[in-house]
């Protein structure tokens, strides 16, 4: 009896072992798990850093390229103002020349003019005549009235 109850021990002591070595395999499991969850938990953490800075840098370079155009229109815009602009003061310039030589012309016709002889209204005899015509359109301007 002294024997079985020894051996009715070493049973129970083997068993309450593997008991144990099973709990301990599966708390093992447990932690190797949680540890991989969370290593899964970091690696998801990371990517979404990841992703978040290159949709930043993204956003950067699409505003870098934005400013650029922006600033290529407003340098061509610039351009054709001052094209337009040269236009105009070609024009206006051409317009100036244009006028004064219209007016060295009238001029040249003035002088010309008067150096030509007198004309018929400037003779006596062709300013009496012309002051019988004033005097009768005169007369008749009375009677009228």
């Amino acid at each position: 009896p002294l024997e079985q109850q020894r051996s009715q021990e070493q049973k129970r002591l083997a068993d309450v072992q593997q008991q144990r070595a099973i709990e301990v395999q599966r708390e093992t499991e447990r932690r190797r798990v949680f540890e991989a969850q969370q290593q899964r938990i970091l690696e998801q953490q990371r990517l979404a850093e990841v992703q978040q800075q290159r949709a930043i840098e993204t956003h950067r370079e699409n505003e870098r390229r934005r400013a650029m155009e922006l600033e290529r229109a407003r340098k061509r815009e610039q351009v054709l103002v001052q094209q337009r602009l040269a236009e105009v003061q070609r024009r206006s310039r051409a317009i100036e020349t244009l006028r004064q030589e219209e007016q060295q012309r009238d001029l040249e016709q003035l002088q010309t003019m008067q150096r030509l002889p007198e004309t018929w209204q400037d003779r006596p005899a062709g300013r009496q005549r012309e002051q019988s015509v004033k005097m009768l359109c005169e007369e008749e301007q009375r009677r009228a009235l």
